[in-house]
């Protein structure tokens, strides 16, 4: 066993009626580390946040010892959450929330264990660290898929692990999904066994199906894991994407936790005319007819608990027009680490970052800037296939920046950072949709993402291309897309951009010359635009009558 791949593979938002529908991908950090010894350790690429849940899963091989596990922070991760040493491939799944915030480096032991391979996650305490449900199987044979175990979740929104090891040096494990557009990897050049990780978000309560994946290429042990969420809670924002007066408008509020199917409604204040809330998913829809900003109190239950938010709901006379401010790219063809905007970027307007690394380098890393913007992973797009050293990766990185001023960006790594756009009138930084595809072959001269739908009009699409090698590489965006800002000679990354007028299906393509090798990604994420100024109420002039 020689070669460590490990995944990470978050559900699209909508995929269920009832669904967490995070926003954004719901990952803070990871890391990961494999090595033939009874020992192995695994680093933060940045420090942890106490109060955030730390996930480490293992696979070893030779001994049925019972692991220990401990790290720089002194947590406390009690036993493990699932424990699997029946088969040739054993397995072990840790979790304990951070006491303290700081640097923090785990080590994993197993007295004359062998081949291990360890992945440590930093995720937000959205969930409880109690197990729903597990389920453990084994596969042989080197077959071309391998499915993982179905559970039965007792409640709406468990947090889900896939977890593949297998005794193999050149296993390849990639969803057979052909939406890559919220997955992402981690992996290391040099390995011990073969793992693949898939972490996503349940719906509603009942069967969860495991995930799919292809590449197995020798024996080993599968499992599903589920963990509880939270008890019951709407996690939309306290200000929900803006609408415009006249224009279609679409969002579903979000809740986590529950034990059986939700019911929403209002108990203060109501929507704009023309608007209407669908009791059983959540739903808000319709053409608004009145251009206000509604203060609302929304309610949901599962029959058993109850729970309110107050939101708010902004209509505007017309939405906002996005303009792109500036965009810079990096001066080198492999990336440069850390990386500054050209001139002073605006309060309140959208920074986005777009950055790839190759194989030696797929780890979840974190990014800030300056000015202290909160950036969130919005897409993540990955190439796999052939041999482990080809392997890419390309994600896109977005926040709002909370003050005006000079701004320099860092993702901590190195040859990271492609191109950083400054964006203004974007009101949501979650992606309403994504859309990506990849290529295990020389790319043609034009590449064509999978379709993407937008949800409301002009919104921002982000679109990202990449290619691993060739000699005199050229990538463009085809028009209507434009590049941000012109990459330097020989660069094998573009980002570009597009204002959708109208709510319809694209397929966003780029132009490819001299690449070569095979290993590309194009992936395309969209930004709802702000309302613009609201109107103020109409008032009604009577004149009286007389007789």
């Amino acid at each position: 066993m020689r070669k460590l791949w490990l995944l990470f593979w978050l559900l699209p938002i909508g995929t269920f009626a009832q669904t967490v529908g995070y926003p954004t991908i719901p990952i803070v950090q990871s890391n990961n580390n494999n090595l033939n010894a009874a020992s192995i350790t695994c680093a933060f690429p940045s420090n942890v946040t106490s109060g955030n849940e730390g996930f480490i899963v293992a696979i070893w091989e030779s001994s049925t010892n019972t692991p220990t596990i401990a790290d720089t922070l002194l947590s406390s991760y009690g036993s493990a959450k699932l424990l699997s040493t029946a088969n040739l491939v054993k397995m072990a799944v840790f979790a304990t929330t951070f006491g303290s915030s700081g640097a923090n480096t785990v080590t994993f032991s197993v007295v004359g264990g062998a081949f291990m391979v360890i992945s440590c996650v930093e995720m937000p305490p959205n969930w409880t660290l109690t197990v729903d449900t597990s389920s453990v199987t084994t596969y042989s044979g080197s077959p071309s898929t391998i499915t993982a175990p179905n559970v039965t979740s007792n409640f709406n929104n468990d947090l889900i692990f896939t977890i593949f090891g297998d005794d193999a040096n050149t296993a390849q494990y990639w969803l057979t999904s052909a939406n890559l557009g919220n997955a992402w990897s981690v992996t290391d050049r040099d390995g011990s066994c073969t793992q693949g990780l898939y972490v996503s978000i349940a719906g509603a309560k009942g069967t969860v199906t495991g995930q799919t994946v292809s590449g197995g290429t020798s024996q080993g042990t599968v499992a599903t894991l589920a963990f509880q969420p939270n008890a019951l809670a709407i996690n939309s924002p306290s200000v929900l994407p803006d609408g415009a007066l006249s224009t279609a408008y679409k969002y579903t509020l979000l809740a986590t936790g529950g034990v059986s199917t939700y019911t929403w409604s209002i108990t203060s204040g109501s929507l704009q005319s023309g608007l209407s809330l669908n009791s059983s998913t959540g739903a808000i829809t319709g053409t608004p007819t009145t251009s206000t900003n509604n203060s609302i109190t929304f309610q949901v239950t599962d029959g058993t608990t109850t729970v309110t938010k107050a939101v708010t709901l902004k209509v505007g006379a017309t939405m906002g027009t996005i303009a792109l401010i500036q965009g810079v790219a990096s001066t080198v063809g492999t990336g440069s680490n850390p990386l500054a905007f050209t001139s002073n970027v605006g309060s309140g307007n959208l920074l986005v970052v777009q950055y790839g690394y190759n194989n030696s380098l797929r780890n979840f890393f974190k990014c800030t800037d300056t000015l202290g913007t909160v950036f969130s992973p919005v897409a993540n797009y990955h190439s796999l296939a052939g041999d482990f050293g080809q392997g890419s990766q390309m994600m896109i990185m977005a926040g709002v920046a909370p003050s005006s001023g000079a701004d320099t960006v860092n993702c901590v790594g190195t040859n990271i950072i492609d191109q950083l756009s400054e964006f203004s009138n974007i009101n949501f930084i979650a992606s309403d949709t994504t859309a990506g595809t990849n290529g295990t072959t020389t790319p043609p001269a034009t590449v064509t993402s999978n379709s993407l739908s937008t949800l409301v009009p002009n919104q921002l699409l982000a679109l990202a291309c990449t290619v691993t090698t060739g000699s005199g590489v050229t990538i463009s965006p085809v028009a209507p897309f434009v590049q941000v800002a012109t990459p330097p000679a020989a660069y094998t990354s573009n980002l570009g951009y597009d204002v959708a007028s109208t709510v319809t299906s694209y397929t966003p393509q780029c132009s490819y010359t001299n690449a070569s090798s095979g290993r590309w990604i194009i992936g395309v994420a969209g930004f709802r635009p702000s309302a613009g100024a609201i109107s103020p109420p109409s008032k009604l002039i009577y004149f009286p009558q007389f007789k």
